[in-house]
């Protein structure tokens, strides 16, 4: 405005300079309900879908505390946190490899064509990590095989339900809520596959770029957040089994104090 009144006062006649408007540069906005729809299943897919293996995991485990197998390979020299470990690693794989093919759906699928591949592997073997601990963790509650995969697959559908609640009042829930909430590992990946449908919706996708930023303004919960709380929840499980196999070996509890785990670690 400023240049045109100096050109009309110079010149003494009334320039028309026009306008020309154009948009910011930013992608296009994607209303995929199908893409939506699968944020709010897709954690119950997978929870539904792991339900027969974290049962199984929690009786092989079960099945050799009661043939007592383990004591025996503790007295031929086999250490425990060796025997800890082998089970940790021997049931991750078929967890990875069911991953692995729901990525290979995901990607080749054209659900999530923006996101990053490998992103995508780490966030699910991340959640393979903690279902795998936390299976370890159900299996020292049970002394029987048989009654241990029955309840093991019902209590693992049961975690699966604080996800399910709070999508209802997911507008009012904090950041410090949502933390809480995500000790549970099956919410926390429930959270985080929210944060990669909303940035796919966004067209940017699950990029390393944006890991650790919030796609909604009204909380600043993000992918990064959603990882290393299952991380955490892994490295929970795991102390928890330790501790609980440490203070009840076998079928009997023995005296030991509250803080015999501080002790083991120091």
């Amino acid at each position: 405005m400023l240049d045109s009144g100096i050109s009309r006062f110079l010149s003494h006649n009334d320039i028309g300079s026009g306008l020309y408007v154009q948009g910011f540069p930013h992608p296009c906005h994607v209303n995929d309900r199908f893409l939506r729809s699968l944020s709010h299943s897709l954690p119950m897919f997978l929870t539904l879908a792991w339900i027969y293996a974290v049962a199984m995991t929690t009786r092989a485990i079960v099945q050799e505390k009661e043939a007592r197998l383990a004591q025996m390979m503790m007295m031929m020299g086999l250490k425990e946190t060796v025997h800890r470990i082998a089970w940790f690693l021997s049931s991750l794989v078929p967890f990875l490899v069911s991953s692995s093919l729901l990525l290979l759906v995901l990607k080749f699928g054209k659900v999530l064509t923006n996101s990053d591949g490998v992103l995508l592997f780490i966030f699910l073997a991340t959640f393979s990590m903690a279902t795998v601990a936390q299976s370890l963790l159900l299996s020292t509650f049970f002394s029987q095989a048989s009654l241990s995969s029955a309840c093991a697959g019902i209590i693992y559908f049961l975690l699966y339900l604080p996800y399910s609640v709070s999508m209802v009042w997911q507008d009012q829930l904090t950041f410090s809520i949502r933390a809480t909430l995500s000790m549970i590992s099956t919410v926390a990946f429930g959270l985080g596959v929210e944060c990669i449908a909303d940035l796919e919706e966004q067209g940017s996708g699950a990029q390393w770029s944006n890991i650790a930023l919030s796609p909604s303004e009204e909380s600043s919960y993000s992918l990064l957040t959603s990882i290393l709380f299952m991380l955490l929840d892994t490295v929970v499980y795991a102390l928890a089994t330790c501790y609980i196999e440490s203070v009840f070996p076998g079928t009997g509890p023995s005296l030991h104090k509250v803080v015999f785990l501080l002790f083991e670690l120091l």
